[in-house]
């Protein structure tokens, strides 16, 4: 395993040297990167920015926004929160169980005395609160597993500035994003800082081995310096642009919501956008050209389903429900 620091606190940065790895095919090893955000809201692929944040608050207290490439929804960042992201080759990603990634953390955390477990979303909890969240991208035949760590993050921030669907909350059975989640340093026996707790989360994912640290070229760092600025920090990437709908559904599944947009020219799909805190790994682009040209009633749509698996784009959401919800119809 290959270490790979990124000595930088800013969102748009960080989720670029995310990238580049993922992209770097002739790196063969397993990458890992450790790093934090100042305060950031960090939105999914497939969310409509607009919609996850409180735009005021985020703005008067400065906190930045960017979009990452993968799917789930939005988190928000400071320098108590911790991100992890391992990055590996993989050839076949039919029932990839990501708990791999998972697993090493769990041990990491039990070792110090936290009592983690991961649910069915693959987010680490403490009893019924969150402290960790996860998501997948996958290029090619390589993939980025990438999480946060809620250390010491302030939780009050973070409860102002997602706005938080009701529909979410009531799918859960809880009042308010605060009630979700909980702080790692708040189970600790002793005093402890972020940056001991991450020393001490990468002696035990090394397990003694020696920490072999990747050293990054000037003109490598240049690169990953270009991406964030043309990509990460570009407006029309992070908010996105909302083509025009003549219809819009939304529905929450036990998978995540979603939330489709559709515009139609002679009752066929002429454009069609998804959006949503599903567990996709792939772009929506595929899918979202398949359907384009198709007469919009419903035994159509389906069949444009028959054949495809849906997984990558979808998560655990299944065909009937995608389909159910472009066209409207309420199955839950």
């Amino acid at each position: 395993m290959i270490y790979v620091e990124t000595n930088s606190i800013i969102g748009s940065e960080n989720l670029a040297y995310e990238e580049y790895f993922l992209k770097k095919e002739d790196m063969n090893e397993l990458v890992l990167m450790l790093w934090r955000n100042r305060p950031t809201i960090v939105v999914g692929a497939f969310q409509n920015t607009h919609e996850e944040i409180c735009e005021e608050f985020v703005k008067a207290r400065g906190i930045d926004v960017v979009r990452r490439t993968s799917g789930g929804g939005a988190v928000y960042h400071d320098l108590g929160n911790l991100c992890f992201s391992f990055i590996m080759e993989q050839e076949d990603f039919t029932n990839t169980d990501y708990s791999i990634f998972l697993n090493p953390v769990v041990k990491a955390l039990r070792g110090m005395g936290i009592q983690a477990g991961i649910n069915g979303r693959n987010d680490l909890v403490l009893g019924d609160a969150k402290i960790s969240g996860s998501a997948v991208r996958i290029y090619k035949n390589r993939v980025l597993f990438h999480g946060t760590l809620l250390f010491s993050s302030d939780l009050e921030i973070l409860s102002r500035a997602l706005r938080v669907k009701q529909d979410k909350l009531v799918s859960k059975g809880i009042k308010s994003v605060r009630s979700r989640v909980t702080t790692i340093a708040e189970h600790l026996s002793g005093d402890m800082g972020v940056m001991e707790f991450r020393e001490k989360l990468l002696q035990a994912l090394f397990e003694g081995t020696e920490r072999k640290v990747y050293g990054l070229s000037q003109e490598e760092r240049m690169e990953i310096m270009n991406l964030a600025r043309d990509k990460y920090e570009s407006f029309l990437w992070t908010y996105g642009k909302n083509p025009p709908a003549d219809l819009v559904y939304s529905q929450r599944f036990a998978g995540g919501g979603i939330t489709v947009k559709a515009a139609l020219k002679n009752s066929r799909i002429e454009q069609i956008r998804f959006e949503g805190d599903f567990l996709g790994c792939m772009e929506m682009k595929e899918i979202e050209q398949l359907l384009s040209g198709v007469v919009y009633e419903r035994d159509a749509v389906s069949r444009v389903f028959e054949t495809l698996d849906i997984r990558p784009y979808f998560g655990t959401i299944t065909k009937e429900e995608v389909v159910s919800c472009i066209m409207g119809e309420d199955i839950t």
